[in-house]
């Protein structure tokens, strides 16, 4: 069956509610990062608030994903809506009242990432009840472009909301965006006829931890036995380790420091990683039939780390817009390649605990890195640590060209 964003009224709702939320989450980052360094001054306190927002991926993820296997998805992607809509409002009335401080928008913080986490599994297995089968595909990657569009208009429009409303009403706007979000998912009909599947879990009748674990050891021990994969997995983790806590929080310290600039020129550099990715979606269809994708994701990780040297001399906005830019073209070789390589390399009944063991990797090392970047930053001026990780991305993409069973992976 032909699949039409315009004619399918549930992955339409689903995909205008996605964007919605998701550029208001680009909003709430921006704006918390901001306050935190106007409220502390301290890099360390902001990346370890910032850290925050990456535990519940690691700690409840696993379990999330159970969850919604068990339960009504809609219903639990709207209780997670309604939970992050109140949390968010809490901030600015905190503010205004005079009670906010970094611990309270850490543990906000952690919170509102703990109701994600669980949000994200139930949308992700709800598509194949709104959509038909033959149409997953398209639905799937149409679902994928709500995330790029709205890291695209967060941070223009925060750019925008910004000069007239400051950034604490920012939390305002996300939290209405989860209204938003809420109503679109609310007018969701699920086929009937079109049930969630019956998990294996439910096939033999076993429940508990004990099965969770053990379905877990199978990923784990097929991403060590399978060398393609356990070394994509190795400097997927060291990259995000080296790059992320830069990318992340040095950005906004960079502004502020280097720069001598205020939240909307922050905002509008973090449109430039948006737009760079955009940009860098037809490279990535360019380079697939000629090189490999071992190949395309160590020179993605070599070029995503050469092009953050220039920030060691960069003291303009328009040289730091340019940089950002061009550093941002080459992140889908690494994002792109890596997806296509895993579906590639492991088997259909494996693939969702190898891509959870790859999105572990990057959020718990990407928290590391946002915690060490901001102790680090407290010492050492961000241009040379910008200087510094980009050199040891470099080293990883070349790290992984050394291994020829990797550089030959496709």
């Amino acid at each position: 069956m032909r699949l039409s964003f315009f004619i399918n009224r549930n992955l339409r709702l689903l995909w205008f509610g996605q964007v919605i939320s998701q550029a208001g989450d680009s909003l709430y980052q921006i704006a918390l990062i901001w306050l935190l360094l106007e409220m502390t001054g301290s890099a360390t306190v902001t990346g370890l608030v910032t850290m925050s927002s990456f535990l519940p991926t690691l700690l409840f993820g696993l379990w999330a994903g159970v969850l919604a296997d068990h339960v009504d998805r809609r219903n639990l992607m709207m209780g997670t809506d309604i939970a992050r809509a109140l949390l968010v409002l809490i901030l600015p009335v905190l503010f205004y009242m005079g009670k906010l401080n970094s611990l309270i928008l850490g543990i906000i913080t952690f919170s509102i990432a703990s109701c994600s986490a669980f949000f994200n599994p139930a949308r992700d297995a709800i598509i194949p009840q709104i959509v038909p089968k033959d149409a997953l595909t398209k639905a799937n990657a149409l679902i994928q472009t709500s995330w790029q569009l709205a890291v695209l208009l967060g941070p223009l429009l925060a750019s925008f909301l910004l000069k007239t409303l400051g950034v604490v009403n920012l939390f305002f706007a996300d939290s209405f965006s989860f209204v938003v979000s809420l109503t679109l998912i609310y007018l969701l009909r699920i086929d009937p006829q079109n049930p969630p599947p019956i998990t294996e879990k439910q096939e033999n009748n076993k429940t508990g931890f004990s099965k969770v674990w053990s379905l877990i050891g199978e990923g784990v021990q097929h991403a060590i036995n399978n060398k393609v994969i356990l070394i994509l997995l190795i400097i997927t983790a060291l990259d995000n380790l080296i790059l992320m806590g830069a990318a992340m929080i040095g950005t906004p310290i960079f502004v502020k420091t280097i720069l001598g600039k205020n939240a909307s020129v922050y905002a509008l550099i973090e449109a430039c990683y948006a737009s760079g990715m955009v940009i860098g979606i037809p490279l990535v269809h360019f380079l697939e039939n000629r090189m490999t994708n071992g190949k395309m994701i160590a020179w993605g990780m070599i070029l995503d780390g050469l092009t953050f040297i220039p920030l060691l001399w960069i003291r303009t906005t328009a040289g730091a817009i340019i940089t950002i830019l061009i550093h941002a073209i080459f992140i889908p070789m690494i994002t792109a390649g890596r997806a296509t390589l895993i579906q590639h390399y492991v088997p259909a009944n494996l693939q969702g605990r190898i891509f959870s063991l790859n999105s572990m990797a990057v959020v718990g090392c990407t928290a590391l890195s946002v915690s060490i970047t901001g102790v680090l930053a407290d010492y050492i001026a961000i241009n040379y640590i910008f200087a510094g990780i980009g050199t040891g991305a470099a080293l990883c993409g070349m790290v992984a060209l050394f291994f020829r069973s990797f550089r030959e992976a496709d």
